[in-house]
């Protein structure tokens, strides 16, 4: 099995996981592809939107660090942002591995005690956006990885990783395990927004 049809697999595993735990999500995607001008209008408001987000950020004084590790709060953004531009979206909560490294180690088990109140000392999974034109927004994995100590000292604003689910660097996996932004609102009543 290739990775996107991993992908595939593990989504559908995600949605079914989600119903079974009760996590509601706003929509379902009808996955197509759109015509390459939308996606390159898509790609260039989210990097025009990106940047507003992380100016209003560093306005407010939230450390560049905390920006960096805000999976959630940046996902939700850019989830609520695509929502108001009617582009159907959906925020995905899982792992990823880098280079064959998992990242977060993120199992169902976690997931559930996180629901359930049991806390862990730290948090064990990755948020990120898929768009039904098969584009997975990554907004903090250049924030965490290759640009970091540039962002950090402020030397770059970075930007958001965007990629066809089709055409990921080959180093890159994205896994999903649940699905929606209710999850984070019930495990994380102030998602740094």
């Amino acid at each position: 099995m290739n990775k996107s049809e991993q992908f595939w697999k593990n989504l559908d595993r995600a949605i079914a996981k989600s119903g079974q735990y009760g996590i509601h999500y706003s929509q379902s995607l009808y996955f197509h592809d759109y015509k390459p001008e939308k996606n390159k209008e898509i790609v260039d408001k989210i990097n025009e939107y990106y940047l507003q987000i992380i100016e209003d950020r560093d306005k407010r004084g939230i450390n560049r660090y905390i920006t960096a590790m805000d999976c959630s709060g940046m996902s939700i953004l850019i989830h609520r942002f695509l929502t108001q531009l009617n582009i159907p979206s959906m925020l995905i909560i899982g792992d990823m591995s880098i280079q064959g490294h998992i990242e977060y180690e993120t199992t169902y088990q976690y997931l559930e005690n996180e629901l359930n109140n049991i806390r862990s000392s730290k948090i064990q999974y990755h948020v990120w956006v898929i768009v039904e034109n098969f584009m997975i927004i990554d907004p903090t994995i250049r924030l965490k990885e290759s640009e970091r100590e540039d962002f950090l000292n402020k030397k770059t604003n970075s930007g958001v990783f965007i990629s066809d689910i089709e055409k990921l660097p080959q180093e890159i996996e994205y896994i999903p395990y649940l699905l929606g932004e209710e999850f984070l609102h019930k495990t994380n009543p102030n998602p740094f927004i």
